[in-house]
């Protein structure tokens, strides 16, 4: 669910990485910025996809890429408990297969090989045998090495 709060942060992000490139250009352009989304959020996919187009143009014109690191998320049961108590609808997905899933569709489009040259990715998960999959299909497109499991 977009929520005027998660809009409000990609803006955040991209008008406080804007005004750091107006003021000094010359140093951003050689330094990487960097960002975590929590894929138990909905909204992350598409904040992801608006910092990718964004950062697609940064490196067009000269900038340095930037980076993502995508976590599945801790606070699940807090938020939980939170929208329970307050009653608030939920604001992350209420199940882990939806979180699993949005998790890996964040994953595999920040792996294509031409995104991944302005946004390097680096997804985190306690568990090897996910990295491997994560990483091992993608070996021989040239993706992986700009992406880093955290």
């Amino acid at each position: 669910m977009r929520t005027p709060s998660n809009d409000k942060i990609v803006e955040a992000a991209v008008a406080l990485a804007e005004a750091w490139q107006n003021w000094a250009n010359e140093l951003l352009t050689a330094e990487e910025k960097g960002i975590a989304l929590q894929a138990y959020l909905p909204d992350s996919y598409d904040m992801q996809k608006e910092l990718t187009a964004w950062a697609g143009k940064r490196v067009a014109s000269g900038g340095s890429p930037i980076r993502i690191r995508i976590v599945k998320g801790a606070n699940m049961e807090m938020e939980q408990l939170e929208a329970a108590i307050h009653n608030w609808p939920l604001a992350p997905y209420d199940n882990k297969l939806d979180v699993d899933a949005n998790y890996k569709r964040m994953v595999d489009f920040g792996m294509v090989a031409e995104r991944i040259k302005a946004v390097h990715l680096g997804p985190w998960n306690r568990k090897r045998v996910a990295i491997i999959l994560t990483f091992g299909p993608r070996a021989s497109s040239g993706a992986c090495s700009r992406a880093n499991a955290l």
